[in-house]
């Protein structure tokens, strides 16, 4: 069964009644020595909003959090080194936080592996030379425990929005073409985790994107704008069909109920 997903700061595990959240709290420096007039931290709370537990205090934004499968950890990404986005990891039981990842240059969209050993990410790949906005997004992926990153699919565009098959052998993600804006042009692609093994669903002047795989890894569930609003669509990956979800009424971001 489809649903639709929590914000993506407010998100919580399938085996666990807690949440996790951001919240934007003040910080004390003056806006001419500070620019950023606040800070995003993450929390965790019950589902009932009880018991809300800040894990994170930084300067920085710490945004996208992303449960381990095992619940003891929260990958999630953060400016706090000023000039860049990396990933880093928090322990929900005492908070302590350490750096994943080490790039130049800005990612996002960290995504646990089933088996909690990998984390896919979206990464700049090298920098355009007169307009950053064409500058290509890679697929990669680390080691949870730290370790050299992987590329899985490079070259022009943006690669972005990974989430993993229940068996850990695939990836389901969007690539754009770069300078194109995700609801005008982004296409559902699967890939091998190691990188081999290219699929894509039908290519339009729509966006697909944020993916979902069905428990069972049959089909995909993800946002589309090929009806010019964002909408549910599910991808039937044995009979290669797409269906419209909920009645099409609007909405984005699904997610599966586990075991449906």
């Amino acid at each position: 069964m489809v649903g639709l997903a929590r914000t993506p700061s407010v998100r919580g595990r399938c085996d666990s009644p807690e949440l996790y959240f951001r919240v934007r709290s003040r910080v004390k420096s003056a806006p001419e020595t500070n620019p950023r007039a606040g800070s995003l931290d993450i929390w965790v709370m019950r589902v009932d909003g009880s018991e809300p537990r800040r894990l994170t205090r930084d300067p920085g934004r710490d945004v996208q959090p992303s449960w381990s499968p095992d619940g003891t950890r929260i990958a999630f990404v953060s400016d706090r080194e000023g000039d860049r986005t990396n990933i880093f990891l928090v322990e929900v039981g005492d908070g302590r936080v350490s750096q994943l990842t080490f790039q130049d240059r800005g990612l996002g969209f960290a995504a646990w592996s089933p088996d909690g050993e990998w984390i896919a990410y979206s990464g700049a790949g090298l920098e355009h030379p007169t307009d950053p906005e064409l500058t290509p997004s890679y697929l990669m992926r680390i080691p949870a425990d730290g370790g050299a990153p992987t590329t899985l699919r490079a070259g022009a565009g943006r690669n972005w929005g990974a989430a993993w098959s229940p068996n850990g052998e695939q990836l389901a993600f969007a690539w754009s073409p770069a300078g194109v804006a995700a609801d005008d042009g982004a296409w559902l692609t699967i890939v091998a985790t190691d990188g081999r093994h290219l699929r894509r669903l039908t290519q339009g002047s729509w966006g697909d994107f944020d993916p979902s795989w069905s428990p069972d890894g049959r089909r995909i569930a993800f946002t589309s704008t090929r009806e010019g609003f964002r909408q549910i669509y599910v991808w039937d990956l044995q009979s290669d069909t797409v269906t419209v979800a909920l009645g099409g009424a609007p909405a984005f971001e699904p997610s599966w109920v586990p075991g449906r």
